[in-house]
């Protein structure tokens, strides 16, 4: 698709002074690899999205009736991020919780969406904001993704999104994660702070 290349190539034209700002980092990335990354994301999006995020309706019902029963000011979807590759790529395990964030998170345009991932990789860019650019790929307004880039861990993560959610007023969160770590990542959210409700939803696939 010519025009979706030329969105991408046209992002990553943007970020080129960040790139040049930091080139003992920046001599890792894979930059034809990132433009091709975010070409397969437009294009997944564009025959998938409407499919994935009806389906959802019926696999995350509790999600969808927790963000659609409350203020949205004070519920939000939290999505955990994962180690980004070496060369600066989105692993799978990232990218199918992007999926499933995306799919929930484009029927709540009112409910704020937070991205919780530090530095985890020696890359011109967190967990956090690899994360959002791939939500705003998938269709999610940037201006409702709340970054949280400081978690190298998922002690890390409960500890610093429970401080974002309770400095904002929430009363709960949607949270995000993979299959694979959902239940431990509950347990830890709910250790972190008693006095939010989280709504576990498990991306399919690790």
């Amino acid at each position: 698709m010519p025009k979706l290349r030329t969105i991408v190539v046209t992002a990553a034209a943007a970020a080129l002074p960040l790139v040049a700002a930091m080139p003992a980092h920046a001599a890792s990335l894979n930059i034809p690899g990132l433009i091709n990354q975010g070409i397969d994301t437009l294009e997944y999006t564009a025959a998938s999205g409407i499919s994935d995020t009806v389906s959802s309706l019926g696999q995350y019902a509790a999600a969808h009736a927790y963000l659609t029963t409350g203020d949205p000011a004070s519920r939000y979807v939290v999505v955990l991020g994962a180690r980004l590759n070496a060369d600066g790529l989105l692993p799978a395990v990232l990218n199918s919780r992007l999926n499933t964030a995306a799919a929930i998170a484009r029927l709540h345009p009112a409910n704020k969406v937070i991205v919780s991932g530090g530095p985890t990789q020696p890359l011109p860019y967190t967990e956090a904001q690899a994360m959002l650019a791939g939500l705003v790929l998938r269709g999610v307004n940037p201006a409702n993704i709340i970054l949280e880039n400081d978690s190298f861990s998922t002690v890390d993560n409960a500890r610093n999104t429970t401080q974002i959610l309770s400095a904002a007023g929430a009363d709960g969160a949607v949270l995000v994660t993979s299959a694979s770590h959902i239940d431990r990542a509950l347990g830890v959210f709910q250790s972190a702070s008693g006095q939010f409700r989280f709504v576990p939803v498990a991306a399919p696939g690790f």
